[in-house]
């Protein structure tokens, strides 16, 4: 378990390295209690609290305190926001991006000034490869988005996937945390689908509580 330093009051986040399988994930042994969900690369929030269960989505929101909300990921982008009253986890692959999930998850923040984000380890524009219904899935929504995509020599696209939330998010330089860190260039860390068909994930966890766990 790596705990990511983030100046948010109040706030925890958690990045775990080891295997975090998909079905068993309510099995891990860790220090709070936390909410997963099973994620379909879709645009679902739900807000959650202590007595959630079995539930489909790709982003949790919650103001419960030392309630943990997890998502995990091997490719894509993990966003985890707070404005010290709520916090939300969101699975951001490309499908959910451009289905709106930052859009949908934004509507429980009450002002915009005061969220936070943490976009955590994913895979970089130079090893995401994708073709031509991405960019039209993103940029007939959102034109400007076109410069989150740079053609390469296979007549395809390079997608930077943290452009594209960035833009959609809104939020100021100084609202942001950004991990340097690419899934697929760094294999000793970090588990990709698209570099070696791991199935295994990444967890990644933030928890609002009064004082440190």
């Amino acid at each position: 378990m790596q705990i990511i330093e983030c100046p948010w009051n109040d706030i925890q986040v958690y990045s775990y390295s080891k295997p975090i399988d998909c079905v068993k994930v309510q099995s891990l042994s860790l220090p709070y209690r936390f909410i997963a969900c099973r994620q379909v690369h879709g645009a679902e929030v739900i807000n959650v609290n202590e007595q959630s269960q079995d539930i489909t989505a790709d982003a949790l929101v919650t103001d419960c305190n030392y309630l943990g909300l997890m998502i995990r990921t091997a490719d894509c982008l993990p966003i985890l926001l707070t404005d010290g009253v709520r916090i939300a986890a969101i699975h951001a692959g490309w499908r959910s991006l451009a289905q709106g999930i930052i859009r949908n998850a934004l509507q429980y923040f009450a002002d915009m000034n005061k969220v936070n984000a943490w976009l955590g380890p994913r895979i970089c524009a130079n090893c995401f490869e994708v073709g031509d219904d991405v960019v039209t899935a993103f940029c007939d929504q959102m034109p400007s988005l076109s410069a989150a995509f740079s053609k390469n020599t296979n007549n395809k696209y390079q997608a930077d996937l943290v452009a594209i939330a960035i833009a959609m998010l809104g939020l100021a330089p100084t609202q942001l945390i950004i991990s340097p860190d690419c899934t697929a260039c760094n294999l000793d860390k970090y588990y990709s689908y698209r570099k070696n068909k791991d199935i295994a994930r990444l967890g990644h966890v933030i928890i609002k509580s009064t004082s440190p766990l």
